[in-house]
């Protein structure tokens, strides 16, 4: 009889049963495998694509800067990085920011970067912004979005310039920007919508386009000066021309002066540790409308003297208006505002209406009228006075014109010449608006009776 042990039967039945269905499931896995793969890398490969391109998606468009540089993997950025370099003179260089990304071996971009660097003289500058793209290999920086350009602020020389955009050369220490500027300098506040260039050799800052500078350090005065094709200050000099349709307006509790002129040069010194307009220099067609003293004028130089108090010179054959009389000035006239006098030299005409009164020199008095606003009062003549007038033509040693009235009286050795000859005596009238004139000896006593000579004298020319 044979025995046959039934457990080892069941043993490799079991045994046999696991192995099909490990077989199973590794099939099953085999062919899940063989689906996904070719999707997972799919997948795999756009994600290499992305991670290259992620920069381009992450960063913003800065102008200027070649878009292929964009391209560069982000993996340079840098948290707070610090520069230290020297220019082409030795100075150094000092740049921080709030994050960077290294571009090439030369290039940079930064994110909230400040700059401090040393100018020609020994200034200390300071540039800020927003972003800025730096190329070391040829030490050109740009700075983008709320630039502010300080040099020695709180100096007399100093300046704090803001604007959008700057370009910096460090090899020729020039600064430049063509987007709308503000810059507050010793002399004043200046704005241009073109932008600005400065030299940094010369220390001159030169504004583009319409310019408008505005002075405010004179007690109660401020002066405004508007260029159409620029101004150009120099810091070291203290010097600030205007070009182009230049207006110059000074706003006092006295009045508002406006002045235009094809160039103008504004000058300023340091008083007591501040700088202040010294003088205005205006030339080529030059017009002024004074509205303290109530007066027009044009010439083609004038010469506007603050420290003096206020005194304006004209020169180059000026005339005055003021109503019915206008001056004509032989070679200069000098109007003082604090006295309320204006002086002339070479001989000048005042014509009234359709009369003339001329002499070597005149002097013109100020006052108010009834209205309380200031006008030509009167005027005196001196040396060689004339007068002519439709029917006449005096001479005389000396006079004076009262504008008010329209009156002028002539004094010493007066000589009338009429159509029917000539009158002499020492004192005359003459209305300049109805014509009528008195011809008098003159009488320094009552009762005294004068010298043959100082009496009233007709002489009568044949016809």
């Amino acid at each position: 009889m044979t025995l046959i042990d039934t457990s080892s039967l069941k043993t490799k039945k079991s045994l046999s049963n696991d192995a099909l269905r490990k077989m199973k499931r590794h099939s099953i896995r085999v062919k899940n495998l063989r689906r996904v793969l070719p999707a997972l890398s799919i997948f795999l490969i756009l994600g290499v694509i992305l991670w290259i391109n992620l920069d381009s998606f992450l960063e913003e468009k800065i102008e200027g800067i070649p878009q292929t540089v964009k391209r560069i993997s982000v993996l340079n950025k840098v948290k707070k990085p610090r520069f230290h370099m020297t220019d082409n003179d030795g100075n150094p260089i000092r740049i921080q920011a709030k994050s960077g990304t290294q571009k090439s071996d030369t290039k940079t971009h930064l994110v909230a970067p400040s700059a401090d660097f040393v100018g020609p003289d020994g200034e200390q500058i300071t540039l800020t912004a927003n972003k800025a793209f730096i190329d070391q290999e040829t030490q050109k920086f740009v700075y983008v979005g709320d630039v502010r350009f300080i040099s020695d602020q709180g100096s007399n020389k100093g300046f704090d310039v803001r604007t959008d955009k700057i370009t910096v050369n460090l090899k020729t220490k020039n600064i430049s920007s063509e987007t709308p500027v503000i810059a507050l300098v010793s002399m004043g506040r200046l704005t241009s919508p073109q932008g600005f260039f400065f030299k940094g050799k010369d220390q001159e800052l030169t504004f583009i386009g319409e310019t408008r500078l505005i002075i405010s350090r004179e007690k109660y005065i401020e002066t405004e000066i508007v260029a159409q094709d620029g101004i150009i200050c120099q810091l070291k000099d203290k010097i600030c021309r205007a070009k182009g349709g230049v207006v110059t307006i000074r706003k006092s509790p006295g009045g508002r002066t406006k002045m235009t002129s094809d160039f103008l040069q504004a000058s300023f010194s340091k008083e007591s540790g501040t700088t202040v307009l010294e003088n205005l220099i205006a030339e080529k067609n030059v017009k002024i409308i004074h509205g303290k003293l109530g007066f027009k004028a044009v010439s083609q130089f004038a010469r506007y003297n603050v420290a003096e108090g206020g005194t304006l010179l004209l020169t180059g054959k000026p005339i005055l208006s003021q109503g019915e009389n206008v001056l004509y000035v032989g070679r200069e006239l000098v109007i003082n505002e604090r006295n309320l006098t204006a002086k002339t030299k070479g001989r000048s005409t005042l014509k009234i209406i359709d009369k003339l009164l001329q002499a070597d020199h005149m002097t013109l008095f100020f006052k108010k009228n009834l209205e309380g606003r200031l006008k030509m009062d009167h005027l005196t003549v001196n040396s060689n006075v004339k007068l002519s007038t439709p029917h006449e033509f005096v001479t005389a040693q000396k006079g004076v014109y009262y504008a008010g009235i329209k009156v002028a009286e002539l004094f010493g050795k007066v000589h009338i010449k009429r159509d029917i000859g000539i009158v002499q005596g020492q004192y005359a009238r003459f209305d300049m608006v109805t014509g009528e004139s008195q011809l008098k000896s003159t009488v320094k006593k009552t009762g005294v009776k004068m010298p043959l000579d100082e009496r009233v004298h007709l002489v009568l020319e044949p016809l």
